[in-house]
């Protein structure tokens, strides 16, 4: 069975803290620099037959370093024949015109497949209609995790962009061990079911370096996904650090195993792969 991550990233990142320390990622882009292997670069999955194919999530939305980034997986894809692809950060503070002449740089490379936007971030910012244009022009994806109240809005905006491949992405700030899936929150995925959202990426909550948390705390949400959504709309995510992803990718493929137990062989695969191989052009 091929599995596909449609995140994993280079630093461990929590919740909305996205944008982590510019030193932390430039040391890590140093100790990677090398011409390693997949294991010594982080993708021990690939190494030891767990995981086949990675999306790789910028862990930052500074301009250089992102690009650095880009750079960085390419190499690495070639170097190893891996297939692996990436998705970059976008910086809210910028200019439309800044934004975009930031995309054009990541899509000189072959690996880039579009852009993940922060945590919480409005679909009403002036550069949203530019950057969605941009992106669906080009067959690329948008990744979003707007708040609840803010679904509505982002649904609103996607539906100016038929073609645009949109993926919602939540992790640890909504999902948590005491958590339930609130009215608000049927709510936002029954809007994302009734409008032009592609995919969601379905995680188990994690402190994203030692601990998997026990897949009974997914289920409501999973069953919530299938519900709405249905299978053609789900697709694994790690959202593991690559440092961490060799020890908890053995526990996390077998956790999920066990949430998915109960679909067909043809709707895991979708889950697994399939879904994320369209989206991602992988």
């Amino acid at each position: 069975m091929r599995i596909i991550d449609t995140h994993t990233r280079l630093v461990n990142v929590t919740g909305a803290q996205w944008n982590v320390g510019r030193d932390e990622i430039l040391a890590r882009h140093a100790a990677h620099a090398q011409e390693c292997s997949p294991a010594e670069c982080g993708y021990a999955g690939h190494r030891d037959g767990v995981v086949d194919s990675f999306v790789h999530v910028s862990s930052t939305v500074e301009r250089e370093l992102c690009i650095a980034e880009v750079d960085w997986v390419e190499r690495m894809a070639r170097l190893h024949d891996l297939d692996l692809v990436m998705v970059a950060g976008v910086d809210p503070t910028r200019s439309g015109d800044e934004i975009l002449g930031d995309l054009e740089a990541f899509a000189t490379s072959e690996s880039f497949r579009g852009v993940r936007l922060p945590v919480g971030m409005p679909s009403d910012l002036p550069f949203v209609p530019q950057l969605l244009n941009w992106l669906a022009e080009r067959s690329l994806v948008v990744e979003f995790s707007p708040t609840a109240q803010q679904v509505p809005s982002w649904v609103r905006a996607l539906e100016q962009h038929p073609h645009l491949v949109s993926v919602v992405g939540y992790d640890t700030w909504v999902i948590t061990p005491d958590s339930k899936v609130s009215d608000d929150w049927r709510e936002a995925f029954r809007a994302y079911a009734d409008g032009n959202v592609d995919a969601w990426q379905v995680t188990l909550p994690s402190d994203g370096v030692t601990a998997v948390v026990s897949p009974e705390i997914m289920r409501p949400w999973l069953e919530l996904g299938v519900e709405l959504l249905g299978w053609d709309r789900l697709m694994f995510a790690s959202t593991l650090s690559l440092d961490s992803s060799a020890a908890l990718y053995p526990k996390l493929i077998a956790d999920f195993e066990e949430l998915i137990a109960f679909a067909s062989a043809e709707d895991r695969a979708k889950f697994w792969s399939e879904n994320a191989a369209e989206a991602y052009r992988m």
